[in-house]
């Protein structure tokens, strides 16, 4: 099972999974429009509050973004 409830919590089994959501939702909201080229991207920090989810799994996230030519990294800027 994806989701586990835990007193009325529900948590991710797998930090892998969450990245892998993480991931294909922001490749989505690209591949539709909602983010355009050179519009930033939340910050690292406000991407992990959003998606309660370590600032290291965002990182990630934005990395493998970068790597397949979707997003931008700036040091000073951010994800574009």
């Amino acid at each position: 099972m994806f989701f586990e409830c835990t007193g009325g919590e529900y948590t991710l089994q797998n930090e892998m999974g969450l990245q892998q959501v993480i991931y294909e939702l922001i490749e989505t909201l690209i591949k539709f429009g909602v983010h355009r080229y050179g519009d930033p991207l939340p910050t690292i920090k406000d991407a992990s509050s959003y998606f309660l989810a370590s600032a290291d799994t965002v990182r990630l996230v934005y990395v493998r973004l970068k790597h397949e030519g979707y997003i931008y990294l700036s040091t000073g800027v951010g994800a574009t």
